[in-house]
């Protein structure tokens, strides 16, 4: 049960995580919005200084869970610090101690408030940010949200080439799409397949993905297709319309397999299980969801690597001993940096690369929980 010391100090870590955050929040506004003006003028043309103003509130309004996103859990370790350096900046701790009370009684309403900030990490994770997730891409003064940044997608499981010229993101569509068939297993000559648009469907034609193609130049019946490319290339419902049954989704067209972070866990485990990815893509996303399940751990342990730092026996100079967790905290974020690196590029395996922080951290809280005042 929570004491009103508890709750007391959990409105206090609340404070600074929410003072810090809106303070990170609108200094990344500031010099955004200022390297990025000349974007949102000519993106507003001639709809005068409101609409300039509408569209930056809009913008940064979507921001606000990326931001989040990115850097909620280093504030969430900050506030810790900063609150329990509070405790005894005030003198707070001694009648604590005094009156028999464990030190690391203490840290238990700030551990609830750190787990209390990533619980909303992760709901921002799984649920809002890939139901944003194309306004997050957008970039600043862009209404049409029309792009010709679309890039060539190659299948891995049928071999079906996927492009075009245009992307629509708002609809998220193909815009004068393009799709290569390949010879030999699924028609018997290759087969570039045109369209007017094509549109990223779910479970369509017999619980299968795949691309609904309109505006085929190429009919149905022209096609040369062999007994496996029957099951990638299915009839439309009009004579103008193709079926293409592929797992090679709209997100992969537009920067293709860099924005996965903005898919839910559950995406990303599905997508490991894709045969139509490539070994590489393969293991950028399973180091990335190794990293995303291991994030709000580390937070935790960060913490408490950081609080007997903060709190360190025979110590009269609280500047020293935030000098002394900041210096600790570094070392663990530039392990995790180097860990993650080593991944990425293959000199360790991922679940290494990901789990290796973590055991680390661990460890250096157990060895640093001894220098703690009591």
């Amino acid at each position: 049960m929570l004491t009103l010391f508890d709750r007391y100090l959990i409105q206090r870590y609340l404070h600074v995580f929410g003072i810090s955050f809106t303070a990170l929040f609108g200094l990344f506004v500031i010099f955004h919005a200022f390297t990025n003006s000349d974007e949102f003028f000519d993106g507003a043309g001639d709809r005068g200084t409101t609409a300039i103003l509408k569209d930056m509130a809009i913008f940064y309004l979507y921001r606000i869970s990326q931001f989040f996103d990115m850097l909620g859990g280093t504030v969430a370790v900050i506030a810790a610090m900063v609150a329990f350096s509070l405790v005894l900046r005030n003198g707070e701790l001694n009648p604590i101690l005094s009156a028999g009370i464990n030190s690391y009684r203490l840290v238990r309403p700030i551990m609830i408030g750190t787990v209390f900030v990533n619980s909303f990490l992760v709901i921002n994770q799984e649920f809002i940010i890939p139901e944003i997730a194309t306004e997050l891409q957008l970039e600043p003064g862009r209404h049409r949200r029309v792009t010709e940044d679309v890039e060539p997608v190659y299948d891995f499981a049928s071999q079906i080439l996927v492009s075009g010229q245009r992307l629509d993101l708002k609809e998220q569509r193909i815009e004068d799409a393009e799709f290569v068939l390949p010879a030999g297993k699924v028609t018997h000559e290759l087969t570039s397949l045109k369209a007017t648009q094509a549109e990223f469907v779910r479970a369509a034609k017999d619980g299968r993905n795949g691309w609904l193609l309109k505006g085929v130049k190429t009919p149905f019946e022209k096609l040369r297709l062999t007994d496996e490319g029957q099951n990638y290339v299915l009839r439309g419902d009009s004579p103008d319309e193709l079926f293409v049954a592929t797992d090679v989704s709209f997100d992969r067209v537009y920067k293709k397999d860099k924005n996965f972070g903005f898919l839910s866990t559950r995406e990303l485990v599905r997508r490991l299980r894709n045969p139509s990815f490539s070994d590489v893509s393969i293991m950028k996303q399973s180091l990335f969801l190794h990293t995303r399940i291991t994030q709000p751990i580390l937070n935790i342990l960060v913490v408490l690597v950081g609080v007997p730092l903060v709190c360190r026996k025979e110590s009269r100079s609280l500047i020293a001993n935030l000098a002394y967790c900041a210096v600790a905290m570094g070392v663990v974020f530039g392990i995790g940096q180097a860990f993650q690196y080593a991944g990425a590029a293959r000199l360790i395996p991922v679940d290494l690369a990901a789990w290796g922080p973590v055991l680390i951290a661990g460890g250096l809280a157990a060895w640093f929980s001894g220098s703690m005042r009591t």
